[in-house]
Order: C-alpha cells, then sequence, then structure tokens
C-alpha cells in the first residue's frame, strides 16, 4: 500500500531532504502551500489561520516541519515574534484541522528543537525527561509542542522530535562555519567547551522516518547524534579535514556584541541532549562521532589559498 505523507515546510533544508527520500521510498507525497491545493499540494496560510480541511482527509502520516529560520537575523522584537508566531500559530492550525478530519493520520510529527533544554553547564547530557529552559528559544520550543495538543487530544499520536544541529553541506551551521575557517579567520567561540546536539542529514532523515514507522515512539524525541561535540571538537574537526589551521578565538563578549541574544544562545550555551528514545528503539546511526561527519560531508570540499595549486578540473567545487 503506497503511504500518503503531507509535509508542511517542503521547501526549506530539512523537507527537501525528506520530501525526496520519501518520493525515493514510492510514498505518495502533499505539501502544504500558500498555494491552491492541487494534485500534489494542499492549500494553508497560519499567519491568516486557514487550511483546506477537505485535502486532509487519507493521509497516513503528517510531518510538519514548517518555521521562521532562527538564524536568518539579529533576534529584534520583530524577528522574535515571527519566530514564535510562524512555528505557534502553524502548529495549532494544522492540529485543530486534523483533530476535525474525517480519516485522521496515523502519526503527526511536528519539528521542535533540543533548545527546548535548560542550559548543561557541563552536566550530563539531557534525555527526553531533561528540564526545560527559560531562554528564548526554549520558550520557542515549549509553546511550539504545546500548540500541538488538539491533535494529541483526538487520539492522533504526536512526537515533537527535538532536533539537534543539522550538519550538512546545503545549508546551516555548517555553511556557515566553512568560510571563516577556510580563510583562516574561524576560530574557537567563546571557551570552546559548550557542547553542541548535531546529527548529519543522512541520519536526521533516516530517524525522522524510523521514527514515523515505530508506532512505540510518541511525545518529545531527541534527535541528535549519541555522542555530542564541543564547539573545540567541531571547529577543530572541520579545520583538521580543510588542512587548516584555527589561529583566531572568539571571546564570548564579541559574540555577544555581535549577535546579542541569538549568539548567547546558539553559539555559547551548553546544548547536549541524548536521543534516548531512539537508542531504545533499535536505531542506528551511520555518523556518531564528529569527525567521521566531517569528513564525509567536506569530503569533496576544497579551500584554496593564494599558494594553492588550484586543479582545472575542481574549479566548480571552490
Amino acid at each position: 500500500m503506497t503511504k500518503k505523507i503531507l509535509l508542511s515546510g517542503g521547501r526549506g533544508l530539512v523537507g527537501q531532504m525528506l520530501g525526496d527520500a520519501m518520493k525515493a521510498s514510492g510514498w505518495e507525497l502533499r505539501i502544504l502551500t500558500r498555494a491552491r491545493s492541487g494534485h500534489d499540494c494542499v492549500h494553508w496560510d497560519p499567519m491568516n489561520g486557514a487550511i483546506d480541511l477537505d485535502a486532509l482527509d487519507d493521509c497516513h502520516y503528517v510531518v510538519h516541519l514548517a518555521g521562521e529560520n532562527i538564524a536568518a537575523g539579529r533576534w529584534t522584537r520583530e524577528r522574535k515574534r515571527l519566530i514564535m508566531e510562524s512555528r505557534v500559530n502553524g502548529t495549532r492550525l494544522l492540529a485543530k484541522a486534523l483533530a476535525k478530519a474525517k480519516n485522521p493520520p496515523r502519526a503527526l510529527l511536528c519539528a521542535s528543537g533540543s533548545n527546548y533544554y535548560a542550559d548543561n553547564h557541563g552536566g550530563s547530557p539531557w534525555d527526553e525527561n531533561g528540564p526545560a529552559g527559560d531562554s528564548f528559544l526554549s520558550k520557542v520550543c515549549q509553546n511550539w509542542e504545546a500548540a500541538a495538543e488538539p491533535a494529541r487530544e483526538a487520539g492522533i499520536r504526536v512526537i515533537h522530535a527535538r532536533m539537534g544541529a543539522v550538519l550538512t553541506t546545503k545549508g546551516g551551521l555548517l555553511t556557515r562555519m566553512l568560510p571563516a575557517i577556510c580563510s583562516g579567520l574561524g576560530g574557537i567561540i567563546g571557551d570552546g567547551t559548550q557542547r553542541i546536539s548535531w546529527i548529519h542529514a543522512d541520519d536526521l532523515v533516516r530517524a525522522l522516518l524510523f521514527i514515523l514507522e515505530h508506532e512505540e515512539l510518541s511525545g518529545p524525541v531527541n534527535v541528535a547524534s549519541p555522542i555530542c561535540a564541543s564547539n573545540r571538537e567541531l571547529t577543530k574537526a572541520i579545520a583538521t579535514k580543510l588542512h587548516r589551521k584555527v589561529f583566531l578565538p572568539m571571546p564570548g563578549t564579541l559574540i555577544r556584541w555581535l549577535f546579542g541574544e541569538m549568539g548567547e544562545e546558539l553559539l555559547l550555551a551548553d546544548n547536549a541532549v541524548t536521543p534516548l528514545k531512539l537508542l531504545e528503539a533499535g536505531m542506528q546511526w551511520e555518523f556518531t562521532e564528529i569527525d567521521e561527519a566531517i569528513a564525509d560531508l567536506l569530503d569533496e570540499h576544497r579551500c584554496w589559498g593564494k599558494s594553492d595549486e588550484k586543479p582545472a578540473e575542481l574549479e566548480h567545487k571552490s
């Protein structure tokens, strides 16, 4: 039987990767979009509370990834409002609509973030029972997850995928670090001991499909590598693979001055989680060590300095 999937955020980084994997597996994919409903799309406008209720019936799974990019710019009051409302309003609209569906889905998988948790301050990584934090991103995640309650009350299996930083050369954290390290200007941030919960893009797609197909998984699920990496370890792994040295550390005071609250939460906080539920369910990762993940992702990436000879056949990769 062909599995029918409804996907929001299908044009985003994670949505494109997941959608491609689903189509490659023979799943029938429909995308939530502001365009009119059609063969492979369903109309919705979350900021105005509009959604095509009739088109929601008979989907086996719904995956909700849509939300304003948290790293697209400094967190002004308006940016923070958009970040919060884009997640909460869209999730609430979708959850209420699915609760009214004649044939509701087997599961609603909603994106969330590992920023849900309080700063670890060097302690053991949080599993899914870890405490919520009081930072802006933590409050976003808390409200984001709470907005799915109508679907849960209607008996739909709801999963909150608390994702770590997704490592890929197509966007996100890694592509922001590469130019600085290639130029020799990249360095350790703060004291470098703060940890980041991360996941290789291939393992992320594998994990999300695994969650959908394992009915015992519900509620919060940490989606990250079983082994966190410190900022120092991540930076060193990238620099080593690119044959560059790390010269210029970036003090925490400079990060706070440049990026404000966003820098404090995304770059300086100790964000370490462990994917306990996935481990107990038997999830298998391809990449658990940061060195292996970076080596795989940057296998064909090159940095070219003034003294480097740049082969003509590699010009398109620079």
